[in-house]
């Protein structure tokens, strides 16, 4: 029967949602604007201000544009576009070696960045390997032995080893939930038994098997007539299956509180009775106990139906029999809990949001240490607090169930509105929305849909929250690379703009020629900068907050850089006017030296870049690209000296022993 089409139906609500998620900018690319802008103001006015004091001491305009145009260009740090991209392509490479696949190349800086996870509970904290465990029948508790979806186990009453029970009642209520149910559990290899259809529903027919009734076997006896599918709204599945004598049967399964509503009787001491308001508190208070054990609980509910009843006019989810109710257990995957509380330590909030029952929700969270790192609600109190209220409590919630897609949309909004950068991980279509609006959007590659994969910015390839922990460490590892990369570039251009400066400010020639600056721009903001890049993570990464996402990559305001840049600067500016003044050196051999001082600088500022201000000097051999970059780059400049073809082409002129160990010391 059609109802709706299109728009109109829940895939198209959801669609629309996702519509309405606009694609902004990610915090990288922000960074690296600011960055820009950062740089671009400075520079002008800098090289403005030395082409000025050139004019004005009479040098042509056209040797002032040579400079001018050569200092901008050394200044700008036009490399780090392809130190940027070596840098994420090896995050990429490292990650995908610890199962994480990267969509979208800065999604490996951003979940470095991350400061909360919002995570769906079922299938990346746990297992989403569903057992049943419990029953609740008649008043009486039975528990159910054996794991996973293997057959084998026996349904036993609560604390009475070796006694069934009313073994007639636990195979209707298991009857009920093979015929209520749309998956097949089917032998697989090595002995294994793989469920297709959804996990909830496998445990049913293992359950089920684990009482001899087996689903083809039930199925193709009892044969479904018609189905109304579960939604969220009214939180139960029906289905309408041929009984014998020509009857009808309806089955129900669903939230306990949802399908209790539609029950006028219930099954008691082996007599349908009355629903009354007493058995129905004892009812909803075993729901709530099985739920506080960590269980999800389904009810189940039936009726049987006259063979002349009309199924289009049938009211046939009303006056229902209650039947009982089923736990099963998911239990949290391994490392999950240990992941958590390395988050912890690392500055990042873990949120959990699930469409469980709220008990059920808090038991796992509690379990795996969320819960006490703050407050629990649920999807219907979540609606009655209005947007700017939930704005100001969202940061003291850390468990949400009963969810709906459009508030995991608006908790992950709510967070961003905060000033926190959010990933979000999920593998339905009704988690898309929610992903799509996230910093770094995170779909399951195992049991994700094409839906959730496609808006995703990262995909885990075994489905593993454990895995999230470890992108976030590479990520790290690739944000802090970038911040050495940045730092190294910068102050380098920070002492070329300073020395020529002071050399136009006290009237002496110009320390570098225009090919001389290129090519410190070309050959030190390329493999040694790239190489930077290659650093391993630091044992203390996750043992920091993460780093402000406003100053990520100018930490301390810039201040570091333009200590170095001027020190660098003055250095060089020291030792061109020293020898060019005391008349020790030519005109070229001035320039030749400061021109090599300003490389050596910067390989000595290669190997102190890889110190963090939170970590201690690496020895450098942990990065074997460190060493050959640094050994290339002295080489190069050694080549414009020493080959006669290049010599020419960068004024520069040979320098002996003495020379070299003076650029060493003054380094």
């Amino acid at each position: 029967v059609v109802v709706t089409t299109g728009m109109r139906t829940e895939l198209g609500r959801i669609a629309r949602l996702l519509g309405e998620v606009k694609t902004e900018k990610t915090s990288l690319q922000k960074q690296l604007d600011h960055i820009g802008k950062k740089i671009t103001h400075p520079v002008v006015v800098s090289v403005g201000a030395i082409a000025v004091i050139f004019l004005a001491r009479g040098r042509s305009v056209l040797e002032v544009l040579r400079t001018g145009i050569s200092l901008a260009v050394g200044a700008v740090p036009e490399g780090l576009p392809a130190v940027l991209t070596v840098a994420l392509s090896t995050g990429i490479q490292r990650m995908v070696k610890r199962n994480a696949i990267v969509r979208n190349m800065s999604a490996v800086e951003t979940l470095g960045s991350t400061t909360v996870i919002c995570a769906d509970k079922t299938g990346t904290l746990t297992k989403n390997e569903m057992t049943v465990k419990q029953l609740y029948i008649d008043n009486n508790f039975y528990d159910v032995s054996g794991y996973g979806y293997k057959p084998i186990g026996k349904i036993m009453l609560k604390g009475r080893e070796n006694q069934e029970g009313n073994i007639s009642l636990v195979r209707e209520i298991l009857k009920a939930s093979v015929l209520c149910n749309n998956a097949e559990l089917r032998p697989g290899a090595k002995g294994q038994w793989v469920v297709i259809g959804d996990p909830t529903e496998g445990a049913l027919l293992t359950a089920a098997a684990k009482a001899g009734i087996w689903w083809h076997d039930l199925r193709n006896k009892f044969r479904r007539q018609q189905e109304i599918a579960f939604d969220t709204k009214r939180r139960i599945m029906t289905v309408i299956c041929r009984e014998f004598g020509d009857k009808q049967g309806v089955y129900v399964k669903g939230a306990p509180d949802a399908v209790i509503n539609h029950c006028n009787t219930v099954i008691q001491d082996n007599k349908v009775r009355s629903l009354n308001s007493e058995i129905r508190k004892n009812i909803l208070d075993s729901s709530e106990s099985m739920a506080g054990e960590a269980l999800r609980v389904l009810a189940i509910a039936y009726k049987i139906l006259p063979k002349e009843s009309n199924l289009n006019r049938e009211d046939l989810e009303s006056e229902l029999t209650f039947c009982g109710l089923i736990g099963m257990s998911d239990s949290p995957r391994e490392g999950v809990k240990e992941a958590i509380h390395k988050c912890r330590n690392a500055g990042v909030k873990v949120v959990m949001i699930t469409g469980d029952h709220r008990k059920t929700a808090e038991a796992i969270a509690s379990r795996l240490g969320i819960l006490n790192q703050g407050k629990s609600i649920t999807g219907k109190e979540l609606d009655n607090i209005p947007d700017t209220e939930f704005s100001q409590k969202v940061e003291d919630f850390v468990v949400y169930s009963r969810t709906t897609p459009e508030q995991k949309l608006r908790i992950v909004r709510a967070l961003k509105n905060r000033g926190q950068i959010v990933a979000m991980t999920g593998d339905g279509v009704n988690d898309a929305p929610a992903i799509k609006e996230a910093d770094i959007g995170i779909a399951m590659g195992l049991s994700g849909t094409d839906v959730t994969r496609e808006v995703a910015g990262m995909v885990l390839s075994d489905d593993n929250f454990v895995t999230i922990v470890n992108g976030i460490e590479e990520g790290r590892t690739v944000g802090m690379n970038l911040s050495k990369s940045l730092r190294y570039i910068l102050s380098g251009s920070v002492g070329q703009l300073v020395m020529v400066f002071s050399s136009a400010a006290l009237g002496l020639p110009a320390p570098l020629l225009p090919t001389q600056i290129l090519w410190i721009n070309l050959v030190t903001e390329s493999l040694p900068a790239m190489a930077l890049t290659a650093d391993p993570p630091e044992g203390n990464y996750m043992n920091q907050p993460p780093l402000s996402p406003k100053g990520r990559f100018l930490p301390y305001q810039g201040r570091t850089i333009l200590q170095k840049g001027v020190l660098f600067g003055i250095c060089t500016f020291g030792l061109f006017s020293y020898g060019l003044m005391k008349g020790k050196w030519s005109l070229d051999k001035a320039r030749t030296m400061a021109f090599s001082q300003l490389v050596i600088n910067r390989i000595f500022n290669l190997i102190n870049e890889r110190k963090t201000a939170a970590s201690k000097l690496q020895s450098v051999s942990k990065n074997p690209l460190i060493l050959p970059a640094a050994a290339t780059t002295v080489l190069m400049l050694a080549a414009t000296m020493y080959l006669p073809f290049l010599s020419p082409l960068f004024s520069a002129v040979p320098i002996g022993l003495k020379d070299w160990g003076l650029l060493v010391t003054h380094a």
